[in-house]
């Protein structure tokens, strides 16, 4: 039974392509998730065999083809959420817009004004991506931290708690009246930063 046609291979292709996960591409197109996973199984060792420099079995050959049809749309689905990502972080796109006519008294002519909302930058939209995306890293509970010289958050933890109370306090002391100092000089926060 030839269950991977082209028409298959492209809803697939397409779904994956948009970014949706493997189980609602795969129910999408009609197919369970685990026959995608084991289509892919079979291109991945195609693929494999070819790096190796041996030919593919004939028979894997349109597996192949499909698992390089799909790690191109996981790829595209990828490059698209992120430009997603970073329109949304940025902000600047346009909310709502609203166009006011108004007869202007001192001409009388219809004057024509729109108004565009702008949307602010949202950088909870980054945070929530990087948190799922990269859990290890940037998830809740990540573990691994590495500093400027390499260093894991454990090295970290333990040179700071080297610091003592002493070193803690005067941090704090430091902290505050540089606090006390920007709420003294509010121009200083609202300087332009060099370079810009």
């Amino acid at each position: 039974m030839k269950l991977l046609d082209d028409e298959l291979r492209e809803r697939l292709v397409e779904a994956i392509g948009y970014g949706t996960t493997i189980e609602d591409a795969a129910v999408a197109a009609g197919i369970s998730p685990r026959t995608y996973y084991r289509w892919m199984r079979r291109g991945e060792t195609a693929a494999q065999a070819v790096v190796n420099g041996e030919e593919p079995e004939p028979a894997d050959e349109p597996f192949w083809q499909f698992w390089q049809s799909a790690m191109r749309a996981h790829a595209r689905g990828g490059v698209i959420n992120a430009a997603l990502l970073r329109k949304i972080a940025e902000g600047g796109y346009a909310v709502k817009t609203r166009t006011r006519r108004y007869r202007d008294p001192a001409t009388g002519q219809v004057v024509e004004e729109t108004e565009t909302e702008l949307a602010p930058p949202n950088l909870r939209a980054v945070i929530f991506y990087l948190e799922r995306r990269h859990p290890q890293t940037w998830g809740r509970n990540a573990s691994t931290f590495w500093g400027l010289d390499g260093g894991t958050r454990e090295q970290y933890e333990a040179e700071q708690a080297g610091m003592g109370d002493a070193g803690l306090h005067e941090l704090a002391q430091r902290v505050h009246e540089s606090l006390a100092y920007l709420a003294d000089n509010p121009e200083v926060e609202s300087a332009p930063e060099a370079g810009r």
